[in-house]
């Protein structure tokens, strides 16, 4: 299935809203613009990326395509690719879902491309130092932008079952690594018998995860000693 363009990554899109929204007035000129934003690497490579899938005359992701140039029907097109999931805990104690893994897609000779996405659940959010001022020929007060006065890290995927499903229907397979993660330590928790279990098990308290509750003693002490024998 072949789609038309679409943003998948917004993380970008919500980074540069504080800068179109801020407008500051030239010292020099005296006029008006909006705030400059020089994009990140990630965000070009990331828009070349897209520039390479999608096909400008249509804007559609081209299709597959088989040695003769004819379309091939292929499964999801665009395709955003889970390879590794992270349950991050903040200092306030709320919870959050984090993963890596990838975009799939083909250019325009049909040959498959991919783009590494990190984190598409987080963005940096520039806050701007607004100062009140009187002008004399609006007679009024007129807010102004000094300029950025810092960043903060915003998370957009909450932790609830729905969410980590979302994430869970795009895993590349049945081994991907599951972590738990705060500001202090990250843990990986351990696959189960069956993926089904392993998605269960992350469910369960974050700090019963953390501290591996779930192992038993005896396997505790097991994996003591081999990490022990391989120092």
């Amino acid at each position: 299935m072949v789609t038309p363009k679409v943003d998948l990554i917004t993380k970008w899109k919500l980074e540069e809203e504080p800068f179109h929204n801020t407008v500051f007035t030239d010292v020099q000129s005296g006029k008006k613009g909006k705030w400059p934003r020089l994009k990140p690497v990630e965000q070009i490579a990331y828009e070349n990326w897209l520039n390479e899938v999608v096909d400008p005359a249509s804007g559609y992701y081209y299709p597959k395509r088989d040695e003769d140039g004819n379309p091939v029907k292929t499964g999801e097109n665009p395709k955003h690719v889970v390879t590794s999931i992270v349950r991050y805990k903040r200092r306030d104690g709320k919870e959050f879902l984090l993963s890596k893994g990838y975009l799939s897609s083909f250019n325009s000779l049909g040959e498959p491309t991919k783009f590494t996405v990190s984190y598409p659940e987080k963005w940096n959010k520039t806050n701007f130092e607004i100062y009140k001022d009187w002008d004399p020929k609006k007679k009024a007060i007129v807010k102004e932008c000094k300029g950025p006065s810092g960043t903060e890290e915003v998370y957009t995927l909450e932790f609830n079952k729905e969410n980590l499903k979302s994430l869970y229907d795009k895993r590349e397979n049945d081994y991907i690594p599951w972590t738990v993660k705060d500001d202090r330590i990250a843990k990986s928790v351990e696959l189960q018998q069956n993926i089904e279990d392993t998605f269960k098990l992350f469910l369960k308290p974050f700090d019963y995860l953390q501290k591996a509750e779930y192992i038993s003693l005896e396997m505790k002490a097991q994996y003591r000693q081999e990490a022990i024998m391989k120092a």
